[in-house]
């Protein structure tokens, strides 16, 4: 009995480990010539060299509209959870992505509440599916309510990023 709650324990500890994801993988992309971030990633990946680089290029001088952050803070938050899909290797990854969590930083967003997916040029990640996302462009912000999702912004905003997230997030289910 001992012996089969001791191997039941070992195939436990490798099922969850088979299932967990390195999280800030680094790929060489060699197209670009240099390193990408792929799967799952969070800030601390992109506040690594060579990443960081561009990262604070755009966070440190980005000025959110505080009339808009105002109107943000005012509205129910709860519930709320956002995708990001970006390419570390894109433009406009690079410079709207530092810029909406100058926002997130400003609302005060919990960040557990925000994923973030790092693909290749083909708009693939390796190990995480997000063909369900449908995803033509990077970066992509997903926001959701309850798990229900409520609107996009594509590649780059229609008007300021807080303005375009404002207009989402008062939508009603």
């Amino acid at each position: 009995m001992k012996k089969q709650i001791i191997l039941l324990l070992i195939l436990s500890l490798s099922y969850m480990e088979a299932g967990t994801q390195e999280l800030n993988r680094r790929l060489f992309d060699q197209q670009a010539g240099r390193e990408i971030l792929i799967d799952q990633v969070d800030l601390s990946g992109l506040k690594q060299q060579p990443f960081l680089s561009w990262y604070e290029q755009e966070y440190e001088p980005y000025e959110p509209d505080p009339d808009l952050i105002g109107e943000l803070l005012a509205i129910d938050s709860e519930g709320i959870e956002i995708r990001i899909v970006l390419g570390t290797w894109c433009g406009d990854s690079q410079r709207e992505v530092p810029r909406f969590m100058k926002i997130m930083e400003e609302m005060v967003f919990p960040g557990e509440r925000i994923s973030m997916i790092a693909v290749n040029r083909l708009k693939k990640a390796d190990v995480v599916d997000i063909d369900s996302l449908q995803i033509e462009k990077v970066p992509t912000f997903i926001v959701y309510r309850q798990g229900k999702e409520l609107g996009r912004i594509i590649e780059y905003p229609q008007e300021l990023l807080e303005a375009d997230l404002l207009k989402i997030l008062s939508k009603e289910d």
